[in-house]
């Protein structure tokens, strides 16, 4: 699927625009007026998403769907004229499942149809995706005679990318199922972790391969400042494998070593320094102290590649007064150019510096920016600057597309009785992601003006 992408959407000061960034004011409006159907129907077939992998607008949109009355038909004709591979149709073909797990019983009609047309791979994984998080059986028999007749291969993959569940309860139901399934798929999941001994050598600790334990070997070697395990950890920051890369460039910028700083300058001015070191490149330089960073992060800010990158990981986490004028005008730049991931980065480094002068380029972040994940870095960046903008869009929040600003909105909203009726409302909802409804349940128990 393709993720980010350059997207040209309408002003934030009209509800389509409002509708494709998946703003509250998004949901308000229509919510007030019942109109706003046809921008409703452009989004859905037109996918507004900045990042398609990682943004929600399906539960968000699928909620207007049901309020409005709008038909199916459109949302059924951009899931069949869909691509997998790019993620066309795929926001259609959620916001159906969304649908039809608020009692649209036509949505769900009109997706297990798409079962026997082109854009049967969208539906089946919306299906799948349903059933897998909310518990419910979306799909019928006959349904699955379909789906076992289907393309050998594209099944297979299906499998691998939807998990072992709901596919081994399925394969109970269709037999012809059960052929795509690996040998162990009955015990789906993550093995667990195995405990790692405090004991082992430092050498050991850097032999293990296993990404998933990355975090905990570097608890263990941080205290470990002898001249041999600092070699060795060396040795692993500068060519081992992942795993021990990412531990011993933590621990040696805990340990306040700058040993590789210049190497890693070095790296980065090559033209064929290859963009997955940078993961750990910058777990070093972030646990550096910041009187070592800093000045590099402030020379680096106007760079391009691994060096912007290093800068923005940086003042994200140690901004301070004088940097913020620059780091306002990066992020205006950002916005402009939806180089989003750099602008999360200054929303943070303002956060941490904590001047109210500058929300009004914090709020602009929030109304245009394109990334829905921003918002809830720029309500954070606000309380940190002690905004009175903060009250406003914390309300918005709560009706926004994204879980984290809706989840940050139920904790920071202020006392009104309008934001005491959407918590409720949130806490009620059993399709509102968990951490939103204890976010809601939580504030309510704990703030008896909203509790009367």
């Amino acid at each position: 699927m393709t993720a980010h992408t350059t997207v040209e959407l309408d002003p934030p000061t009209t509800l389509l625009g409002q509708l494709q960034r998946g703003l509250g004011r998004g949901q308000l409006t229509p919510r007030r007026t019942k109109a706003g159907a046809s921008e409703l129907v452009h989004c859905v077939t037109h996918d507004p998403r900045w990042d398609r992998q990682v943004e929600e607008r399906a539960g968000y949109y699928a909620q207007l769907a049901v309020l409005l009355v709008v038909e199916v038909d459109s949302f059924a004709a951009a899931v069949r004229a869909g691509d997998p591979e790019r993620g066309d149709g795929s926001l259609a073909s959620d916001v159906l499942m969304e649908m039809a797990l608020r009692g649209r019983a036509d949505a769900l009609s009109a997706l297990r149809a798409e079962l026997r047309h082109e854009g049967w791979l969208l539906a089946l994984e919306s299906l799948a995706n349903g059933e897998e998080r909310h518990g419910r059986s979306l799909i019928g028999d006959d349904d699955l005679r379909v789906v076992a007749g289907r393309d050998a291969a594209s099944l297979r993959s299906a499998v691998r990318t939807q998990g072992a569940l709901p596919w081994c309860r399925w394969a109970e139901r269709a037999s012809a199922l059960a052929s795509f399934l690996a040998p162990d798929s009955a015990a789906p999941g993550r093995p667990p972790l195995r405990a790692l001994d405090p004991q082992m050598s430092t050498e050991d600790l850097l032999a293990i391969d296993d990404p998933g334990q990355w975090s905990r070997v570097a608890e263990l070697l941080t205290p470990r400042t002898d001249a041999g395990s600092v070699a060795l950890m060396l040795d692993a920051a500068r060519s081992g494998a992942r795993t021990a890369q990412l531990a011993a460039c933590q621990v040696l910028g805990r340990q306040s070593r700058q040993d590789l700083l210049d190497e890693f300058r070095a790296m980065w001015a090559d033209p064929g320094f290859d963009r997955r070191r940078m993961a750990p490149v910058l777990r070093y330089l972030e646990a550096l102290p910041p009187e070592v960073t800093l000045p590099h992060a402030r020379e680096w800010q106007t760079r391009e590649g691994a060096a912007a990158t290093a800068s923005d990981a940086i003042l994200a986490r140690h901004a301070e007064p004088e940097d913020r004028a620059p780091i306002e005008t990066s992020l205006s730049s950002a916005l402009a150019e939806q180089a989003m991931y750099r602008a999360c980065s200054m929303v943070e480094a303002l956060g941490v510096i904590g001047d109210d002068r500058s929300t009004d380029i914090l709020v602009a972040a929030f109304e245009r920016s394109p990334y829905s994940w921003i918002r809830h870095r720029v309500l954070d960046a606000l309380a940190g600057c002690d905004s009175d903008a903060l009250d406003a869009l914390a309300t918005e929040a709560l009706w926004d597309c994204d879980l984290k600003a809706r989840e940050v909105g139920a904790t920071s909203s202020p006392e009104t009785p309008a934001c005491r009726g959407r918590l409720r409302e949130i806490e009620r909802d059993p399709l509102e992601e968990r951490e939103v409804r204890d976010a809601a349940a939580h504030r309510l128990a704990n703030s008896p003006s909203l509790n009367p």
